[in-house]
């Protein structure tokens, strides 16, 4: 994720030992989603109109 000024901002860091394991559904539907999005075509988005509105540096045709 990138703030205004185009520099990446932080994630904490989560140790091992306080994350819950995914649940199977929940791995499915995240590879599910990494093939979909593997499989768009060039220039496709699943941005809303208002997120286009809201950024449209990054919605340049």
């Amino acid at each position: 994720m990138y703030e205004d000024d185009g520099h990446f901002t932080c994630i904490p860091f989560v140790p091992p030992k306080d994350r819950t394991p995914l649940t199977k559904e929940q791995i499915k539907h995240a590879e599910e989603s990494f093939q979909e999005v593997l499989n768009a075509p060039p220039g496709y988005t699943n941005a809303t109109e208002e997120e286009k509105r809201a950024h449209p540096e990054m919605f340049k045709d």
